[in-house]
């Protein structure tokens, strides 16, 4: 089963908007990467806001250093959605918390859709990152 993904000109517009207002792509990731992690610093339930998007977001901050998570990542999510560039990872994936409203998002219940085969079948993704929730219940 492949998950759907956002159209890949949504995709380039979005981009080439937010990008107009750096110096360079790597700059953009990085300032994208730095600003997510100092969010889910003060909040980390903002994680859930990035629905299935949220376990290539959380590998690419892994893979950067941004955050001090421990690059655990569920082995049976991760190869749902995959993007070619890490620019397609980190504009999907805050095209979807937009279009899920940001904070109002932020649930571990995303209804999707998924193609199989030429079929075409709506599922609900529950999203739980054990290693995020135990920072949101840390101090409860």
């Amino acid at each position: 089963m492949k998950m759907l993904q956002f159209p890949k000109e949504v995709l380039l517009k979005k981009r080439k908007r937010a990008l107009s207002e750096f110096a360079s792509e790597a700059e953009w990731k990085d300032t994208l990467l730095t600003n997510l992690t100092k969010l889910l610093e003060r909040n980390p339930k903002m994680y859930r806001s990035y629905g299935p998007y949220w376990w290539g977001i959380k590998r690419l901050l892994c893979e950067g250093g941004y955050a001090g998570f421990e690059n655990v990542i569920d082995p049976n999510q991760d190869y749902m959605i995959v993007y070619s560039t890490p620019a397609d990872m980190i504009t999907a994936a805050v095209v979807y918390s937009e279009v899920r409203g940001g904070s109002l998002g932020a649930t571990t219940m995303h209804d999707w859709y998924a193609r199989d085969g030429n079929a075409l079948a709506a599922f609900t993704y529950l999203l739980r990152d054990y290693e995020l929730e135990a920072l949101i219940y840390k101090d409860a």
